[in-house]
């Protein structure tokens, strides 16, 4: 009678710590204080001398990590073992509790890794039974025969520990999605108004500078006697005009890219670079440049597209290479067909782009510095230029050297027949 007394007595003193030890774990916020709670709450469940808290880790090679303990004397806190060789890693992968009183009769244990340690009797226990991520270890200093309760009892604390450790998992992942959404946002709004305030800029001084040119233009142009001064006024009334169309278009390119639509027509590719040909011809020669023309079709390219993008595009990439180009050099633009695209090459014999710049080079607002030989620009014609393309599905690409100059080679798809 005494005897049964005493056991409901000590079932009862196990059942309360898990009651304890389950409003614990419903308020737990991170491994740390999960650990904490079951060491302490399986050696009084238990009745005993030690417990350990190990969790699978799934590296390179699965691992029981002995994550933190509650015991008498040290055990193997900190410590990381095969999986194949301990008896956790044997619960954890057949997913089942295993109960064993006396561990030097047991072929399954280390024995080497025991005889430090004071345990002589052990029961082990997964942590969520159908695919385990934890497991509770409880030991004693003499042999043990842990009774049904005793084992439901824990089974019972490492099912509950296993709904707060995925609880914690899923407030972890919540409050990650929730920072990542607000870093975007952050960044988005950022980078919105700062394109706001660079295009504001970049227009404002264009604009004036413009603007500037074209009072300059019309004073040089009321005298007509001097041929080589109508050429000049002729040239930078064209450029003027150029600078001003091109304001709108880069206005009208951020506004498409915002809203990511984009108006097109039918465009005929020969048409369009023989005009940017003719438009650069006077502001090449000069300089004592050449620029010339070619195709290599049978009949003309047409593709869908945004023409005025399109001019932007051919007109940026011409400017350039007559910048970057000496007296007496030359720039060639050439039209081909090849599988379904139409590509265009606009090469000069410049001095080239330096390979350590080249990477660089289409990144928006990058900056060069290397002196005029060099593309320098400010970071947005050839960014332009690729947004361009990219927006047609088109591919952009360029070689240079210092030996041959620099090609920039465009794909654009060509229109489909009917």
């Amino acid at each position: 009678m005494e005897t049964a007394i005493n056991d409901i007595k000590i079932f009862n003193s196990a059942g309360n710590s898990l009651m304890e030890a389950v409003k614990r774990l419903a308020f737990a916020d991170s491994l740390r204080s999960v650990a904490n709670i079951v060491k302490s709450a399986a050696r009084n469940i238990a009745g005993a001398h030690g417990a350990t808290f190990v969790l699978l880790d799934r590296g390179e090679e699965n691992r029981c990590f002995y994550y933190d303990e509650d015991a008498i004397s040290p055990l193997w806190k900190g410590m990381k073992f095969p999986v194949e060789s301990c008896i956790s890693g044997w619960s954890m992968l057949r997913r089942e509790q295993v109960a064993i009183p006396d561990i030097y009769k047991d072929e399954r244990i280390p024995h080497d890794a025991y005889q430090p340690t004071f345990v002589k009797s052990l029961v082990m226990t997964p942590v969520r039974r159908e695919e385990p991520i934890a497991a509770i270890g409880t030991y004693w200093s003499d042999e043990h025969e842990s009774t049904a309760e005793e084992l439901s009892l824990l089974q019972t604390l490492a099912d509950i520990t296993a709904v707060a450790l995925e609880k914690i998992q899923w407030q972890q992942q919540a409050q990650s999605s929730k920072t990542e959404l607000e870093k975007q946002q952050i960044t988005s709004s950022t980078l919105n108004q700062f394109r706001k305030d660079l295009l504001a800029h970049l227009t404002h001084d264009l604009r004036t500078s413009a603007i500037g040119l074209a009072k300059l233009c019309e004073h040089l142009g009321r005298d007509k006697c001097d041929t080589a001064k109508t050429d000049i006024t002729d040239a930078l009334h064209s450029s003027t005009h150029q600078m001003l169309q091109t304001l709108s278009k880069i206005i009208d390119l951020d506004q498409h890219v915002a809203q990511d639509s984009l108006y097109v027509s039918t465009v005929c590719l020969d048409e369009l670079l023989l005009e940017t040909c003719i438009n650069f011809k006077r502001i090449a020669e000069a300089s004592n440049i050449s620029c010339t023309i070619s195709g290599d079709t049978t009949e003309p390219l047409t593709v869908e597209a945004n023409e005025d993008w399109l001019r932007t595009l051919f007109s940026n990439l011409v400017s350039n290479a007559i910048t970057f180009t000496p007296a007496f050099g030359k720039i060639t633009i050439a039209l081909a067909q090849q599988e379904g695209y139409a590509v265009i090459k606009i090469a000069d014999t410049g001095s080239g782009i330096p390979e350590e710049l080249q990477k660089d080079l289409f990144k928006r607002f990058w900056l060069g510095d290397r002196g005029k030989q060099y593309y320098v620009g400010r970071g947005f014609g050839l960014y332009t230029c690729k947004r361009i393309v990219e927006a047609h599905n088109g591919t952009i690409d360029f070689v240079s050297s210092s030996s041959s100059g620099t090609t920039f080679t465009i794909k654009l798809p060509l229109k489909a027949s009917i």
